[in-house]
């Protein structure tokens, strides 16, 4: 599924904002406007495990109770996420979920998630309707106001749950023109569950502008290079008969030192045999048996955890040991093999398996940063082919007219602060509105600056909102 709508309010700078979001997103805008509090705060919706202090709410005073929400619509879900979100499905298919936190006078947080569902304005058609559905008897008290019920009525047997959902599900899509519905936010957690697990949601990766970088290429770790090197191995093994064959061949092999003869004396010696009659040796006044199980391995997870990113530039060390720029730019390089093999699995049409999510949101800041203009070019091309798949999108923050695409205007979203002391709850605070906008007024050049940077398009299109 894809984010198609984003509503942020009261995060970090962000008083309120609303965009719809494309499958390749560029946002523009001068320094400290909120283009990375965007990214940030899709980031802290789509990330179960993200973690939020003082700082991520818009009244950073202490002493202040003080909530933050982020919403998002995510659209054309599979034929598994519908299942699973099929409590929540809208009546055009889509799913809407809000993530929230507050934080109280004493500095302690709780945060959690909820859905949108939408609920049919006729009562009989409601979830909740089942206690008043749930047996015949009912049913015929309810069909002189209701004569629609007749068909429930007529059903053989004792009704029951799923009998009630069935009807209900049949009528609603027999009737789409003329049942009117109300969105409501629901108060349980979202699926039931206080924690959602990770994998319900898309992916988000997120390469920041201003960062220690050494950080970021470890292999062993959350960050960056460490989720974007597990993402391309499952992109580029899925489906590989090589890969196929060695997974099973480790499974032989496991299998092979899991057997055990039933007689010990007729196995030939070994280590691991010696270690089981040890320890059953010693444990022999209990009355219980030994036996050593060797688990087989993922291939995957093999390559994830034995991988290092060797670089040699004259002095062949780990990515980490080099400088900033040359890190950011293996970084790149990575995002550009992924998305030339995105490319050619696409137009095989090859299926690609998952391990959890389907979807993946790819954010990067400042792209631009120790890159040439040539290099920069090239790295749009490749975000531009990243972003082709149905489950993937691409959020970029820039200064840079490479990564700009006139041709998708659509796409380019301006992030401004309109009134600097808008929903300023004290002096001190740093609280803003922010706004995104897409550029574009009918049959008018539509001109804005950024830096030293002048940028003008002329568009015949209607204007639009992002």
């Amino acid at each position: 599924m894809r984010v198609v709508e984003l509503d942020i309010s009261n995060y970090r700078s962000i008083k309120q904002l609303s965009c719809n979001v494309m499958d390749m997103m560029v946002l523009l805008g001068p320094n400290n406007h909120g283009k990375s509090n965007v990214l940030a705060a899709m980031g802290y919706l789509l990330t179960p495990g993200a973690k939020v202090t003082r700082d991520d709410f818009i009244a950073s005073q202490a002493g202040q109770n003080s909530s933050m929400a982020v919403e998002a619509v995510f659209a054309d879900p599979t034929q598994q996420e519908s299942t699973t979100f099929q409590k929540y499905l809208r009546v055009d298919g889509s799913i809407k979920i809000r993530r929230w936190a507050t934080i109280d006078v004493d500095d302690q947080t709780e945060a959690g998630y909820h859905g949108y569902i939408q609920q049919p304005d006729k009562w009989w058609l409601q979830e909740a309707a089942l206690n008043r559905l749930r047996s015949h008897d009912l049913v015929k008290g309810e069909v002189k106001p209701v004569p629609e019920l007749a068909a429930l009525d007529n059903v053989g047997g004792r009704i029951t749950k799923e009998i009630v959902t069935q009807f209900q599900s049949a009528y609603i899509s027999q009737n789409r023109g003329t049942v009117q519905f109300t969105e409501v936010l629901e108060t349980n957690p979202l699926l039931g569950q206080r924690n959602i697990v990770g994998g319900i949601l898309p992916d988000f990766y997120l390469i920041p502008a201003v960062r220690d970088l050494s950080d970021e290429t470890k292999t062993t770790s959350s960050a960056a290079f460490s989720r974007l090197l597990q993402r391309a191995v499952l992109e580029m093994t899925a489906n590989n008969p090589t890969f196929v064959q060695l997974q099973n061949d480790l499974d032989s092999l496991v299998d092979q030192l899991n057997q055990r003869s039933p007689d010990l004396a007729e196995q030939p010696s070994n280590e691991l045999i010696k270690l089981e009659q040890n320890i059953q040796a010693e444990l022999e006044s209990w009355g219980v048996g030994v036996s050593i199980r060797v688990l087989s391995p993922e291939v995957r997870r093999v390559l994830e955890l034995g991988t290092e990113l060797m670089i040699d530039d004259g002095h062949e060390t780990v990515a980490e040991r080099k400088g900033h720029g040359l890190q950011r730019a293996i970084i790149f390089s990575l995002v550009k093999a992924w998305s030339s093999v995105v490319r050619t699995s696409s137009t095989a049409g090859t299926q690609r398996t998952r391990a959890a999510s389907e979807s993946l949101v790819f954010a990067i800041e400042e792209p631009e940063l120790y890159l040439h203009p040539h290099a920069q070019r090239e790295l749009a091309d490749a975000l531009r082919l990243l972003s082709e798949p149905a489950d993937h999108q691409v959020l970029i923050c820039t200064h840079s007219t490479h990564f700009v695409d006139l041709a998708n205007y659509e796409s380019i979203g301006i992030i401004n602060r309109l009134e600097p002391n808008e929903g300023q709850e004290s002096s001190n605070a740093k609280v803003t509105s922010s706004m995104v906008r897409v550029i574009g007024t009918e049959n008018v050049d539509f001109r804005w600056q950024i830096g030293s940077t002048l940028i003008v398009v002329s568009c015949s299109s209607q204007r639009k909102l992002c």
